[in-house]
């Protein structure tokens, strides 16, 4: 049989280092004369996705012009098991942009993982990460690779979901997977492999003594053949297909997120307690974020913070339960949190979503969720006194930030028989989350109904006239009091130029204020 062994090595590492386990492993029978592709590439050059695409072109050139061959083992280190992975969905032709589907990928026989860092990798756990990245600031494109590998991000997101997605379909057709992880890596763990290890034709082998970095050097291990025979059974050895896990019967995976402050989140557990009483198969996701500073919120790349962990929150229980389906009720900032995860992850769905207080600008693009299947139903509750909504959120808008608005307020521009508004609650921003009201928004999520009775009662509440022309005003307020603050400061620096730019700057405290001014602005600025 004619074989091909594609090595991807990770990011910090050689393929002169796999050269030692590429002669023994040769020396196999199963594997003699087999063809190796040792792809190296330059991770401080190129987007993960990328990299993927080109390992895809790679491997592909190397079935037309050495090919066909009978069986292909994928092999990738840490950020190479990643490569690996992506670049066999892609010649799968699962994604919407390369819908052609490749001949080798059929050929696919086994993926062979040291340490994949499947899940990503989370920087807060990793405290010699984080001092890497202070001092490899400077080069600014590998900073970048390494944020889209943190766990949660856009590409690993979406990655895992679409794995899952692929190998359900492929079910006990799909290709063997091997995890190997060291027992002192510090990186990864069994854990972040749910979304590999699920599948009946999925393995783990644990390496005594091995680490993140010398999993596959069985040369420098102090047992040498005993690592070296782990390697080997990973690469050959005929797993007998298994059972998955056995798992929990879950029909239901239900989000419910909470706004900006985790204390007030009282809401969140009297929704909990309707769902178990009608529905005992639901899986209720309500793990906090924490909380969130009204400031922070303000400041846009602070708030985006807390997107990867929806991301990983949605990926971590679509591995568990990917048979379920998927509900969101959301308030406020949760809203947020939502709607930039269902952009920025085209394999995000859900059957139903009710946002409350929504903080998405009217103008989100549902249409396009809606025609990727991402979302069945849409329901907005909105409240005629909404202040954060109404008159903050509308207010950031006239400072140029886009990704918020007053949707919770005003209502989506979006509509049709998919989406529900209903409004106005008389009250604030929680209004819709009192006890009275749970009930009903339990019963539209997790039910197929569409109430749109309620709404007729609910639309005498319209807000006064006051409020209304405030939250229309609101934009142009903050507009004309940055304008004005920026103006100022302007002039004030060009005024004390001369204070300035003497040595006795601290004679001149109005200079120093409008200098600290023109810092901020331009904190501000880059912010946005």
């Amino acid at each position: 049989m004619k074989k091909l062994v594609v090595v991807v090595p990770g990011i910090f590492a050689f393929i002169k280092h796999w050269l030692p386990l590429k002669q023994r492993l040769q020396k196999e029978s199963e594997l003699a004369g087999s063809t190796w592709l040792e792809w190296h590439h330059h991770a401080w050059r190129k987007r993960p996705g990328t990299y993927a695409i080109d390992l895809r072109a790679a491997i592909d050139n190397i079935w037309r012009t050495k090919g066909p061959f009978d069986e292909i083992t994928l092999v990738g280190h840490s950020f190479g098991g990643v490569l690996v992975r992506q670049a066999y969905l892609l010649g799968s032709g699962i994604f919407e942009e390369y819908q052609h589907k490749d001949e080798w990928c059929c050929h696919v026989k086994r993926f062979v993982l040291f340490a994949s860092i499947n899940r990503g990798w989370n920087p807060e756990n990793l405290h010699a990460l984080r001092l890497l990245y202070v001092a490899l600031r400077p080069f600014g494109p590998l900073i970048e690779l390494h944020k889209q590998l943190e766990a949660g991000s856009d590409f690993i997101a979406d990655l895992r979901i679409q794995w899952i997605k692929h190998f359900r379909k492929l079910d006990r057709d799909a290709p063997t997977v091997v995890q190997v992880l060291g027992t002192k890596d510090g990186i990864v763990s069994r854990a972040d492999s749910i979304d590999v290890s699920q599948f009946p034709n999925a393995e783990e082998i644990e390496i005594p003594g091995a680490n993140h970095a010398n999993l596959h050097r069985f040369d420098r291990s102090a047992d040498q053949e005993s690592h070296y025979s782990l390697i080997r059974s990973a690469f050959l050895d005929a797993f007998s297909t298994r059972p998955g896990p056995a798992k929990k019967k879950v029909s239901h995976v239900v989000f419910l997120l909470h706004g900006i402050r985790a204390n007030n989140s009282e809401w969140v557990e009297q929704a909990r307690s309707h769902i178990e009483e009608s529905h005992p198969n639901a899986e209720i996701v309500t793990a906090s974020y924490g909380y969130l500073p009204a400031l922070d919120f303000a400041i846009p790349v602070l708030r985006r913070r807390k997107i990867n962990w929806f991301k990983d929150a949605y990926s971590y229980y679509f591995a568990r339960y990917p048979d379920a389906d998927f509900r969101f009720l959301g308030h406020s900032n949760g809203t947020y949190l939502l709607g930039r995860s269902l952009q920025r992850v085209s394999g995000m769905c859900f059957r139903r979503v009710i946002l409350v207080g929504s903080v998405l600008p009217r103008t989100y693009d549902w249409q396009k969720v809606f025609a990727r299947n991402q979302v069945e139903f849409l329901r907005n509750d909105r409240a005629n006194r909404d202040f954060p909504v109404g008159i903050l959120c509308s207010a950031l808008r006239g400072l140029g930030m886009c990704d918020v608005g007053s949707a919770g307020f005003h209502g989506f521009d979006f509509k049709d028989e998919r989406t529900l508004e209903v409004f106005y609650h008389d009250g604030g921003h929680s209004k819709a989350l009192t006890e009275t009201n749970i009930g009903p928004l339990i019963r539209s999520l997790m039910t197929d109904q569409i109430e749109r009775s309620q709404n007729r009662e609910l639309q005498k509440n319209k807000p006064n006239s006051q409020f209304a022309f405030l939250s229309r005003f609101a934009p142009h307020i903050s507009f004309g009091t940055a304008s004005s603050v920026a103006f100022l400061t302007v002039y004030g620096l060009y005024s004390h130029w001369e204070s300035l730019s003497s040595a006795s700057v601290s004679a001149s405290p109005t200079a120093l204020l409008f200098a600290l001014g023109a810092f901020l602005i331009v904190g501000l600025i880059r912010a946005i």
